[in-house]
């Protein structure tokens, strides 16, 4: 029997608000086994970091400006696989199409 030790799962926090990144990773990294890898204000800055962080879970703000966050799930679905969160609400602040892919997204 071979025992293994547990890793902890990295998470990269989108967000444009400088306070929900902050929360959000204070938040997150409060809890044990989850390791907060980085933050970026907008999903341009974002880019370069889930290609050199090598992040499990990656959090996105609905609405950024340059680009919002289904927009940039969309585009990095297509290049990597990731898990992702969206920090709105409820399903009501996101129109359904957007919804179906944070979900679709979600569970692949």
């Amino acid at each position: 029997m071979t025992l293994t030790t547990p890793t902890n799962v990295r998470v990269l926090v989108v967000d444009a608000s400088a306070i929900v990144r902050k929360i959000l990773a204070r938040e997150l990294g409060r809890h044990p086994g989850i390791e907060i890898v980085g933050t970026a204000p907008d999903p341009y800055i974002a880019r370069d970091k889930v290609f050199a962080l090598n992040q499990d879970v990656l959090t996105l703000d609905v609405e950024m400006p340059r680009m919002d966050g289904s927009t940039f799930l969309r585009k990095l679905m297509h290049t990597i696989r990731c898990r992702s969160s969206c920090s709105a609400r409820s399903p009501r602040q996101v129109p359904k199409r957007r919804w179906r892919l944070w979900t679709r997204a979600r569970w692949t």
